[in-house]
């Protein structure tokens, strides 16, 4: 992806933002598939990705010093897969939008303002609003909703955990 974009036009909605970033990398790569893949994100945006074994963090990412320098972003290898798959993404969030500040993002704890923002960028870039709404009516019932057991597959689908499928489902589509 083109590290020199300017999204800033996007950074009033976290939503917005996402489906510019995604709408970048369909075009570099053609037809988006799900899962996204937000660790080819990093590698195509030049960000250094390395795995940590981190005791309290999810991840961490730091910003190059100079021209000669690299952005890094640091996931906790402790955490299961989806959470990286999350944590990568919102470091993604991170270089776009707070690009010249270092960011830590501890386990636990209450979140700022800017770690909200990179969680809902997080969730839009894994699981578009649209493309959620696709794969969900494929399992709605016939009151219109969607069973629990049949996350699942909607979780899988976009490779989140069945917490954060349930949550964007009920509370964005509410269909759960």
């Amino acid at each position: 992806m083109n590290r020199q974009l300017d999204y800033s036009k996007y950074f009033s909605s976290p939503e917005l933002l996402a489906n510019a970033v995604l709408k970048q990398y369909e075009k570099e790569i053609g037809k988006l598939q799900f899962p996204i893949n937000p660790f080819m994100i990093l590698k195509s945006l030049n960000i250094k990705l390395v795995i940590r074994n981190f005791k309290d963090l999810e991840g961490l990412y730091i910003p190059s010093i100079n021209e000669d320098d690299i952005d890094v972003v640091a996931i906790n290898f402790n955490r299961p897969l989806y959470r990286q798959r999350f944590t990568a993404a919102h470091e993604i969030c991170h270089f776009i939008k707070d690009k010249n500040n270092a960011i830590v993002c501890p386990i636990s704890g209450k979140k700022n303002e800017i770690e909200k923002f990179a969680d809902k960028f997080a969730a839009y870039l894994l699981m578009p609003i649209n493309e959620l709404n696709k794969q969900v009516n494929k399992y709605i019932n016939e009151e219109g909703y969607i069973d629990l057991e049949k996350v699942i597959y909607v979780s899988e689908y976009f490779g989140v955990s069945f917490e954060s499928c349930v949550f964007n489902i009920a509370y964005k589509l509410r269909k759960n």
